[in-house]
């Protein structure tokens, strides 16, 4: 009894974590990521004018952050500055356009709840920001859609700047392989279209020049823990993305490469293992590795890139 007491008072002392203050690193790319959207916001609500209000924005990002802040605190007794669920109230905000403002809320719940909530073996599974716009395009139907491009004016130099940034992002996350795959296979994909009598060149490759398309490309293709970690099968994971949507685009399917996108997520465990086998990778060269093999879920987790 004498022996037992003391070690049950060390595991009850153990169990209790106490909670950490954590400042971002200026090396976090997750910052670029962040100084990019705030940008775009900028020139949106001063130079474009674009339809979102500032109210709506303000809103989604309270929830996201909110929420993100308080589950770390809950789960992983860490105080830090939410910059993921802040980064994901600025890309619905940016992205939805709707009346109601409960799209937001809803829209921002349904995001962080699936960081956080929907894991396969321990790996985050979905791109945040992208299953919230997808969720709320799905069960919201007719009261909310996706900003149009257009309102944020023709200016090729913005989408330059902002492209030529988030290259660097993506590479600075090891994720270039994938984002040039989605951008190649988008252009192989519009011309395949356009030989098939769907529109001329502009037509099919104009929406790589709007805000749509660039900030699908920065922030959510690259996301390094909802994405391959492995080269070879990030290019496949790109050109796939890419080959989703163009076959929804040429049957005229709204918000493509949203689907596109989360469609793959949802499989991504058996995608990244069919690719492990044909192009024969050593088993843990993908995060999701030996799933067919019964290996511990803690084992797998060690393995991904997050």
């Amino acid at each position: 009894m004498n022996a037992t007491a003391p070690a049950a008072k060390k595991n009850s002392a153990k169990s209790v974590e106490p909670i950490k203050f954590v400042a971002p690193k200026l090396r976090d790319p997750r910052l670029t990521l962040l100084l990019i959207l705030s940008t775009y916001t900028a020139l949106g609500q001063f130079v474009f004018y674009f339809n979102i209000g500032f109210e709506q924005l303000l809103l989604t990002i309270s929830i996201t952050g909110g929420l993100d802040f308080l589950i770390n605190l809950i789960k992983r007794r860490r105080v830090e500055i939410p910059l993921s669920g802040i980064i994901t109230g600025l890309s619905l905000g940016l992205l939805l356009e709707s009346y109601n403002n409960i799209v937001f809320v809803v829209a921002g719940v349904w995001s962080i709840a699936s960081k956080h909530l929907i894991k396969f073996r321990g790996v985050q599974v979905f791109n945040p920001s992208n299953f919230g716009i997808v969720m709320a395009l799905l069960l919201m139907h007719g009261t909310v859609t996706v900003a149009p491009g257009s309102q944020w004016g023709s200016e090729i130099v913005y989408s330059l700047v902002v492209l030529s940034f988030g290259l660097v992002m993506s590479w600075r996350v090891n994720r270039l392989p994938l984002v040039l795959g989605w951008a190649g296979g988008f252009v192989l994909m519009g011309l395949v279209r356009m030989s098939l009598g769907q529109g001329g060149l502009v037509f099919v490759l104009g929406p790589m020049t709007g805000a749509e398309f660039m900030l699908f490309t920065i922030s959510m293709v690259p996301d390094p823990k909802a994405s391959p970690s492995n080269k070879v099968t990030q290019v496949v994971w790109g050109l796939s993305i890419a080959l989703i949507d163009g076959v929804m685009r040429f049957n005229e399917m709204r918000f493509s490469m949203f689907y596109a996108l989360a469609i793959l997520c949802a499989i991504r465990p058996w995608f990244e293992a069919a690719v492990e086998r044909v192009f024969n990778l050593t088993e843990g060269q993908t995060a999701f590795a030996g799933i067919n093999s019964r290996e511990p879920a803690a084992v797998l987790k060690d393995k991904a890139a997050v």
